[in-house]
């Protein structure tokens, strides 16, 4: 398993260590121009990421790549390289709606930038049954319908059961002062 990722920890702080193995992970990190950007528009600037990437996949190891969430430059530059990529599969982590966010960016960055990812992704992964609906709604909408053997929900992997007999939430409020 490789992580491709920036060096972004903060809009203050850089991880020093641009590459390392954690617990048999590859982590590779690339530099990231603006931590400004990255913490206060969630906008990566990374440099170096296409060749990054490409150094990973002339390993001849790598059968799939897993992209985290949809509006990405990230993605952009996997649209880029797509004729050398293999299966693709994205999470959105629920960033897909419109109405959530950022909604004037989502609907400008989908009408400029999103049409040429839609077809890019061979499968999507939603948390919920409501975000598979939000998926295809997103692609159909985008004129590019996505097949229902193409999306799997599956949830995080919290047991429900373990939060089932909390405590009152009445002193926590108290102690933080939430009313």
């Amino acid at each position: 398993v490789h992580v491709l990722t920036t060096d972004s920890l903060s809009p203050r702080e850089r991880s020093a260590c641009l590459e390392e193995l954690l617990d048999g992970v590859h982590v590779v990190r690339v530099r990231n121009l603006s931590n400004v950007l990255r913490g206060r528009l969630n906008l990566s600037t990374p440099l170096g990421l296409r060749s990054t990437l490409g150094r990973i996949l002339d390993s001849g190891s790598v059968e799939i790549i897993h992209a985290h969430e949809f509006r990405t430059v990230e993605n952009l530059e996997l649209v880029r390289m797509s004729h050398c990529l293999p299966a693709l599969v994205l999470s959105p982590h629920g960033t897909l709606p419109h109405e959530t966010g950022r909604s004037c960016l989502k609907r400008m960055w989908d009408l400029w930038l999103g049409r040429s990812l839609f077809g890019l992704f061979d499968h999507v992964v939603a948390l919920t049954e409501r975000e598979s609906t939000d998926v295809r709604r997103l692609w159909r909408d985008c004129g590019n319908p996505l097949e229902e053997e193409r999306i799997s929900v599956i949830p995080n992997g919290v047991r429900l059961e373990d939060f089932s007999a909390l405590p009152s939430g009445e002193e926590f409020r108290s102690r933080w002062g939430l009313g």
